[in-house]
């Protein structure tokens, strides 16, 4: 049977200090956490590494953005100076498309030049696997060894339940494989909404903590559709609750920050 690690972090650019500068420095728990977990990746040496964003907008079903390289550059954000490359995957997306899809899942599968912002935190820190690159510190050098590829997965517009539909189904998919595969879920924890008020945001975002510690994924689930305030992190989150159900080990937070009344957590399950 497979070895399978999961992780959630946060996908906001901001983590990425050529891109958030200064407030990189109000994010330092969570760029800290990330490079623990990165070398702990390593160690892991996984085969496959999916990474499960937030929605895209437009992408009404879950997404596979298929590619055999994955080009990354800053451009949008104003640093021309870097970009890298990454292996992606063209046989276990191939067939977890035909697998879903013999189960009566809906599933887009593109191959877009564009790798969409919300993928760049983990593609920029796990630099070991980059298959080419420039304009990175010196602390960010690439392993040649090391050949991992990843696979993009975009959240869609439908409903937590679909999520966890597909998160059952990737289970299926991935249960019987010998490889080992890290699951990487993106997405910022809590982000104010305009009829919230300032305090209910640590409130409600400590209160999810407690059940993700607690494994209460019910009332997480329950909880999260009656909430104005925007959690990113929901719909990848759900599509690995099936894996996190499957493990003994219990949740660990590696960190909590907040910036621009937004909150960020680092979670390894």
């Amino acid at each position: 049977m497979t070895k399978i690690k999961t992780i959630l972090i946060p996908h906001n650019p901001l983590i990425i200090s050529k891109i958030g500068g200064k407030y990189s420095e109000n994010l330092k728990s969570s760029m800290e956490a990330i490079k623990k977990l990165r070398q702990s990746i390593y160690e892991f040496r996984p085969k496959k590494i999916f990474i499960i964003t937030p929605p895209i907008k437009d992408l009404q079903n879950i997404s596979i953005h298929q590619k055999d390289k994955y080009h990354i550059n800053l451009k949008e954000f104003g640093d021309l100076s870097m970009e890298f490359e990454v292996l992606g995957d063209m046989d276990y997306s191939t067939r977890l498309k035909y697998f879903l899809r013999k189960n009566n899942f809906d599933i887009n599968i593109f191959s877009g030049e564009k790798t969409d912002y919300q993928s760049f935190v983990p593609l920029y820190y796990l630099n070991q696997f980059h298959i080419s690159s420039k304009g990175f510190e010196n602390e960010l050098k690439k392993d040649e060894s090391l050949k991992s590829e990843f696979i993009i997965i975009h959240s869609s517009n439908c409903s937590i339940n679909h999520h966890l539909k597909f998160g059952e189904l990737l289970y299926e998919f991935l249960r019987e494989t010998k490889d080992n595969i890290l699951i990487i879920a993106c997405g910022d924890f809590a982000k104010k909404s305009a009829h919230e008020e300032n305090e209910d945001l640590p409130k409600l975002s400590y209160k999810i903590i407690d059940l993700i510690k607690s494994k209460n994924f019910n009332e997480i689930i329950s909880l999260s559709k009656e909430l104005k305030n925007g959690y990113p992190w929901i719909k990848p989150f759900s599509s690995i609750i099936p894996f996190i159900d499957k493990t003994k080990k219990r949740p660990v937070v590696l960190a909590l920050d907040k910036e621009f009344q937004e909150m960020y957590i680092t979670i390894e399950f």
